[in-house]
């Protein structure tokens, strides 16, 4: 605990500034997105709750929003939500139509899809699996994994090609997710940031 993973972190999303002794580069052509542990719903539609304000053309169309939500693990009651016209929201009552059916897991499933779905070339994200249990934790560690691989997630593979390299950033609080992971740091308070040796086999 407070041993500097949430400030390192915000260091690589650029949330935060680094002192005048330290440097963090990112390429600036890159697209950063920091994603804290904080769910915030607007009271708007499950859609609009998942994309924002982004053309849908450029997430890659309903189809892939879709395949990100089940991929992260909604259930059928909430991905049917999808199929509400966004027109026939009253304000007031559209996010209780969607927001009632969510678990307590859910809202971490949310900020997953929502990360998923906007796609950056480096995504950064603060104890994301921390709600869920190890079985759950190991499969949507896995889900990253394939986002970094494929370059997107729910894209047409023949595309992949042609999209930038994906990096992802994840604190993790459970070890045996370190299975999922190409590179393995900790963070310490007296030692700093330290690469990690592990055996993949062993931990599967």
């Amino acid at each position: 605990k407070h041993c500097g993973k949430a400030t390192l972190l915000k260091l690589l999303g650029q949330v935060l500034v680094p002192a005048a002794d330290c440097q963090v580069f990112v390429p600036p052509h890159l697209r950063i997105l920091h994603v804290s542990r904080d769910v915030k719903i607007m009271n708007q539609s499950f859609l609009k709750n998942l994309i924002f304000d982004q053309p849908m053309e450029k997430i890659g169309g309903i189809e892939r929003v879709r395949r990100v939500c089940e991929v992260a693990g909604f259930q059928p009651k909430v991905l049917a939500a999808l199929e509400e016209d966004e027109d026939t929201h009253i304000q007031g009552v559209a996010q209780q139509s969607w927001v009632d059916h969510l678990s307590m897991t859910d809202y971490a499933r949310l900020n997953l899809a929502r990360a998923l779905l906007m796609n950056p070339e480096c995504l950064v994200m603060q104890m994301p699996l921390q709600a869920f249990g190890a079985t759950e934790g190991l499969r949507l560690m896995s889900v990253l994994h394939k986002h970094v691989r494929d370059r997107g997630l729910g894209f047409p593979s023949h595309s992949q090609k042609d999209r930038r390299v994906r990096t992802a950033f994840v604190s993790i609080s459970h070890g045996d997710l370190c299975c999922e992971a190409d590179n393995v740091f900790e963070v310490s308070s007296t030692r700093g940031l330290v690469p990690v040796s592990f055996d993949r086999n062993i931990l599967k």
